[in-house]
């Protein structure tokens, strides 16, 4: 029995730190997909400056989505025609994820269309850390 304890002891270590080892690995890819998601951050913004007809269009945010495991970006839009919204787009393959587009009359702030793109950003769960 006391030769068994010694043994156990080792391979919960060994377990304990296998585990650590695989964490840190996990966590250096987030962060290195994360910091490659920000290299898109100029392209898209010389992008939507070049399409002007289109009125106003901000790059708000961009980031790594684990769970789609892709890059995604929200951009804030007011067209020519007073309609306000906002877009949600995988960066690498340009699909819309979602869009909101509301009319000139709506009532609707820079401040309460970010809301709603912060809302469904974590009603989908796309920006939640591994």
């Amino acid at each position: 029995m006391k030769k068994l304890i010694p043994l156990l002891i080792a391979l919960s270590l060994f377990g304990c730190g296998f585990e650590s080892r695989k964490n840190d690995k996990s966590a250096l890819s987030y962060f290195s997909k994360k910091v490659e998601c920000q290299k898109y951050e100029n392209e898209i913004q010389r992008n939507l400056s070049k399409n002007v007809d289109m009125g106003v269009q901000s790059l708000e945010r961009i980031f790594y989505s684990p769970s789609l495991d892709t890059c995604v970006s929200a951009v804030y839009f007011l067209h020519p025609d007073g309609k306000i919204g906002a877009d949600i787009t995988d960066v690498l393959t340009e699909k819309q994820l979602w869009h909101e587009e509301y009319p000139p009359n709506s009532n609707k702030s820079y401040e309460i269309v970010m809301s709603d793109v912060d809302r469904k950003i974590e009603e989908m769960g796309w920006e939640k850390a591994p």
